[in-house]
């Protein structure tokens, strides 16, 4: 695969945020480097905007307007946005928006109306979704789950917690149960892999979860951070966080976050403005490796084909309003430490005896991130040098570096420790040498047993030997070599 260019990326974690009171969208680097900064909106409408998420294969920021009935977007990118086409759908009083990637559609809840509706991000055409057996009382914020095929969302007035399955055949509401506080709850997150749902309490300030199935609710310790009028969550699984915004009082503009550990948590360096109304907060990150990439080789010897796998990447977490999926990979290959020019495509054949290895770059709209393969020891079985007084031979083996090297056959005696073979009537010995570094061992190979015997009946026998290089890190493999002994016989007298 050739190396993809990800355009518009922007080097830094962010997380983005609406003001509903400044009429802005906001962002900043998670690390708080740069400050504060405003979207460039020009062409959308930004009207009392409550709710945010972001679609990356897009390159676009999503917001809903509370006021005015527009679903609005921005790129990413900083050139500007407008409003999506969403004639003949109800849009009364949107508040929370989320994605389905997948289906390519954008949600939002409507807070003026008992209905959650749904458009497409490219033709606009969409639809109320069904939601009969569930609660839709002034609904405000969801999240589409699509490891369960439902869409969350919180009931202001109930309250409550409701839910949709996404093909449209009706819903129920979750039955909470426990310790948490379910007062005013604006905002909600889902992460399907650890079964638990967080949501943000507006009048009690507080942050909650509870598994799935609604068992047991607990209040997030919170400690170190500011929780004041809470809109909207965002989950990290893989840095343990669930993020907020809080809206008003003197923590107004201020992003903050929990650990999900329950060792309490700390404002973000950067918020917005005071009385900016800052709510439904959603997270940009650069790719996150969970496992790196594997080299496959169709062998150990000079001119073998070697084959990088793309390693493992954490996926969007849609319904945690968390997204990193990368969305290009770029390759490059070196040998023994110094990378190879040109070689950045996903194969590449080894042209000499090294330590060869690659290194994998996702991209995405945030930054990239790089994982390396362990090492693939490509090493050289040299042409035998014989000695015809003898009957023996030297076996040149070129090795990359440090390891362990081991020649063995049948029929073949070795210098050094020597093993046999189980249920086998032919002895098999080996030589096993440590090797410190790169070098060219010379490997003393003499038959035995029955080839010995026909060595000095006819002069010439043929062996083969069975050459495995294991570097200290990484991946060898085992090359044969075909031998002819030959040996000069006495004249008789």
């Amino acid at each position: 695969m050739l190396a993809v260019w990800v355009p518009g990326a922007l080097g830094a974690d962010r997380v983005y945020w609406a003001n509903f009171a400044g009429d802005t969208i906001s962002y900043a680097n998670i690390d708080g480097v740069g400050g504060t900064v405003d979207l460039n909106t020009a062409g959308a409408t930004v009207n009392e905007p409550i709710g945010l998420t972001i679609d990356p294969a897009g390159g676009r920021v999503y917001w809903a307007n509370h006021t005015g009935g527009k679903i609005s977007y921005a790129n990413l990118d900083g050139s500007g946005g407008g409003d999506l086409n969403v004639s003949g759908i109800t849009v009364s009083g949107p508040v929370g928006v989320s994605i389905d990637p997948a289906a390519r559609r954008i949600y939002w809840a409507n807070s003026g109306t008992s209905k959650i509706s749904y458009a497409n991000l490219e033709s606009g055409v969409g639809a109320d979704l069904n939601t009969t057996g569930a609660s839709v009382n002034n609904a405000f914020g969801n999240a589409v789950d699509l490891v369960t095929g439902r869409l969350y969302w919180t009931n202001f007035s109930d309250p409550s917690i409701s839910y949709a399955n996404l093909d449209g055949s009706g819903g129920g509401n979750l039955a909470i149960s426990g310790s948490a506080t379910l007062n005013t709850p604006l905002g909600i997150a889902v992460d399907p892999a650890q079964g638990k749902i967080y949501w943000a309490n507006d009048n009690a300030h507080k942050i909650s979860s509870a598994n799935l199935d609604g068992s047991g609710a607990v209040d997030v310790n919170t400690a170190g951070a500011t929780v004041s009028q809470p809109y909207g969550v965002a989950i990290d699984p893989l840095d343990g966080r669930v993020y907020w915004a809080n809206s008003s009082g003197g923590g107004s503009g201020k992003i903050s976050y929990a650990r999900l550990d329950g060792s309490g948590g700390a404002d973000l360096p950067s918020g917005g403005s005071p009385g900016s109304g800052s709510n439904f907060p959603a997270l940009l990150m650069d790719p996150r490796g969970t496992a790196p990439p594997e080299i496959a080789a169709t062998g150990t010897k000079i001119g073998s084909t070697l084959t990088c796998s793309q390693g493992a990447w954490a996926g969007d977490l849609v319904s945690g309003f968390l997204f990193r999926a990368p969305l290009g990979f770029g390759y490059q290959w070196s040998r023994n430490g110094g990378d190879i020019a040109g070689a950045n495509q996903s194969t590449f054949a080894a042209q000499a005896v090294g330590e060869y290895a690659c290194r994998v770059t996702a991209s995405n709209r945030a930054g990239s991130t790089a994982q390396g393969s362990a090492i693939a020891a490509i090493f050289r079985v040299g042409k035998p040098k014989l000695n015809r007084r003898r009957g023996t031979a030297l076996l040149p083996v070129s090795v990359p570096g440090a390891g362990t090297l081991n020649v063995y056959g049948r029929g073949i005696v070795t210098p050094g420790p020597r093993r046999r073979r189980a249920k086998s009537r032919v002895a098999s010995s080996s030589i096993v040498k440590t090797v410190s570094a790169a070098r060219t061992i010379r490997v003393l190979i003499k038959a035995k047993g029955r080839k010995l015997k026909r060595l000095n009946k006819r002069g010439r026998v043929k062996v083969r030997a069975r050459v495995t290089f294991t570097p200290s890190a990484g991946a060898g493999g085992t090359q044969t070599r075909a031998i002819t002994l030959q040996r000069k016989r006495k004249r008789r007298r």
